[in-house]
């Protein structure tokens, strides 16, 4: 135990040096200004993106929410509006973002864009989620390592590849296989002799790496011209091959006319026609005869018009009160080729000597037992739209495409899809096509007038109450629709599509109606208590149109000169949908569109195009290096 003489030292020494006390001070004092700077420098508003983060190459840390959508859409719109150029050999093509139609903005159609608006949410979630603790370390984290986010964008694919085939096929010279070349001789035993075309090599395009190289400039921002290069094709199959199998084939052509069935109608095939039908094909490094399965569905159809029926629902109406059945539903029919080309192989490979014409039949989608138990007995909701004037073609297709969807039944729980209802959209089925802007030409495509049909069912679908499951705004406001802006919905196949949800419990009849120049779509069905808003729509962010652009062409009369409809503004537009259930459940969708400024385009018809003129620093190939010019900032 210590002495009362240690203890007594030891109470009167001071618990540490003054020195010491000192620096302890000065160190506690550092690291409260330390820590108070870090939360200040981490503190943020609740809509403003931390410091340290990029979208793509573009710094938006410190920019609010609507400062970044702001910016992002300013820079994606000028990219978007610039393309990228393709660029073979001396001709140069434009892909546009989207593809204009000579006749207004409505069938113009979207082939990549970006998401500026997915970007700035995540770029927010990742500045503002977490709590207090976990926000502090991940601001402090960004601001001293950062982090990028990827500007996504949606690249149609089909599209693109279609519009560089249009653009540059001509310049290609497919291949040849070696193949029969069957003509009739009196010679010969059989009636027919048999040559061997020889094969030949060809020139194309690898279109799959064109959309590829596509993809890499939109991620990095590259304004450099994608070079398509021309690529060697050698046949596959050569004449040493095929003549190997000139004794099968003489072997086929004795077995003369072949006989099919379908049902109790007898088809008798001419060795000229089945002879089309023959083809050379290599397997496992072997070549073979086959059959061409198109080719033969093609001419059986013809032989048999009744093989091939398109499947049609029922078609209703309203009279007196009552649901009235005005065009019956036809089952479909299509011939299965596979099957049909086993039992046509059997006849010609083995010893059968007739088979069946094999078909699968569709039943129509509405197999009704009483209509008036189906539960329509009164509109549900009324979609209107006007298309005051509107060409005679756009005119034309907008009727035909109201009458085919005209009587229309929509079961309970159906997922109802407009493209799907509509069918083809082609001139067969009744359309008249569009001219639309392709580089440097114009092409006939078919869907102009469609659009209003899709924006007066989306409106009657808002009217009516029901969930919608898929909508698209148009790329450019139209004025077919408006006022008001944002209440539209485009269509184009195979997408954008438009689809709703029939939650109703019962049948839903459509009802489509043209009163001058209105066109109204009535649902018809059983009111469950619903009740159905929908708020003003909100435009803002309003921007100027780009200056009008001049295309040379060839194939407008040299001078004459073709423009679209005269420019209009671009601007987003917002509106809220609500649902209230007679049980108090709530449903609630926001509609936000985004419409891009429309250009007038103008095609201007010459003698012979001018020599392409590239950004500085860019060389056709051949010419040297490339270099890329990077947005506006």
């Amino acid at each position: 135990m210590p002495s009362a003489e240690v203890l007594k030292n030891l109470i009167g020494r001071p618990f540490m040096s003054k020195e010491r006390r000192l620096i302890l001070a000065a160190l506690f004092l550092f690291l409260f200004l330390l820590a108070s700077a870090l939360i200040m420098l981490t503190q943020l508003p609740s809509d403003v993106i931390a410091r340290g983060i990029s979208i793509g190459q573009f710094d938006v840390g410190g920019l609010t929410k609507k400062q970044a959508l702001k910016f992002l859409q300013m820079q994606t719109t000028v990219w978007e509006e610039r393309g990228i150029d393709f660029i073979s050999g001396d001709k140069i093509v434009n892909l546009p973002a989207n593809v204009n139609a000579l006749s207004g903005s409505e069938l113009a159609y979207t082939i990549f864009k970006y998401n500026p608006e997915e970007a700035m949410e995540s770029a927010l979630a990742l500045s503002q989620d977490g709590n207090e603790w976990q926000k502090f370390w991940k601001r402090l984290s960004l601001r001293l390592i950062g982090k990028c986010l990827p500007l996504n964008y949606v690249l149609d694919e089909p599209q693109a590849e279609q519009f560089l085939k249009d653009n540059f096929s001509f310049l290609e010279k497919p291949g040849q296989e070696a193949k029969f070349n069957i003509v009739s001789s009196e010679i010969e035993l059989s009636g027919f002799k048999i040559d061997i075309d020889q094969g030949s090599g060809g020139q194309i395009f690898n279109y799959t790496n064109a959309v590829s190289q596509l993809h890499s400039r939109l991620v990095q921002f590259d304004s450099s011209p994608v070079v398509l290069n021309l690529q060697t094709v050698t046949p596959k199959i050569i004449e040493f091959e095929a003549e190997v199998l000139k004794p099968q084939m003489a072997a086929l052509l004795a077995k003369g006319e072949i006989t099919l069935f379908f049902n109790e109608q007898k088809i008798s095939v001419p060795v000229n026609i089945w002879l089309r039908w023959i083809k050379l094909v290599k397997k496992d490094n072997q070549v073979a005869i086959d059959i061409d399965e198109e080719l033969m569905v093609e001419d059986i159809a013809i032989l048999s018009p009744g093989v091939e029926r398109v499947m049609e629902e029922a078609k209703f109406a309203m009279k007196d009160g009552r649901v009235m059945e005005f065009s019956h539903g036809v089952a479909g029919v299509a011939l299965n080729a596979e099957k049909t080309k086993f039992g046509v192989n059997e006849i010609l490979f083995a010893s059968a000597t007739s088979t069946a014409i094999v078909v699968d039949k569709t039943e129509p989608l509405t197999q009704v037992a009483s209509l008036n138990e189906m539960g329509i007995k009164e509109i549900i909701g009324i979609g209107r739209s006007d298309f005051r004037g509107s060409p005679p073609n756009r005119i034309h297709n907008i009727k035909t495409g109201a009458a085919s969807l005209n009587g229309i039944l929509i079961a309970p729980n159906e997922e109802f899809s407009l493209l799907k209802a509509l069918g083809k959209i082609d001139g067969e089925h009744g359309y008249k096509p569009e001219l639309v802007i392709k580089g440097n030409k114009t092409m006939p495509e078919f869907g102009g007038g469609l659009c209003q049909i899709g924006t007066t069912i989306f409106r009657a679908t808002l009217a009516s109450g029901l969930p919608i499951l898929e909508r698209q705004n148009h790329s450019y406001r139209v004025s077919y629709y408006e006022p008001p802006v944002g209440i539209d919905a485009t269509i184009y196949y195979p997408k954008p599509d438009f689809r709703f949800l029939n939650d109703t419990g019962r049948y839903i009849l459509i009802q489509t109606r043209i009163e001058g120049t209105e066109l109204i779509f009535e649902f018809w069905g059983t009111k469950d208590g619903r009740v159905a808003l929908q708020s003003e729509p909100v435009v803002y962010n309003r921007t100027a149109p780009p200056p009008a652009k001049l295309i040379e062409t060839l194939d407008l009369p040299i001078g004459k000169k073709k423009c679209t409809e005269r420019a209009h503004a671009g601007a987003d537009a917002v509106f809220t949908y609500t649902i209230t259930y007679l049980d108090g459940a709530v449903k609630t969708q926001e509609f936000k569109s985004h419409y891009r400024p429309w250009g007038e385009v103008c095609l201007i018809g010459v003698e012979k195009l001018s020599e392409p003129i590239l950004e500085e620093g860019m060389a056709l190939p051949g010419g040297g290096a490339t270099t890329s010019t990077p947005p506006v900032q």
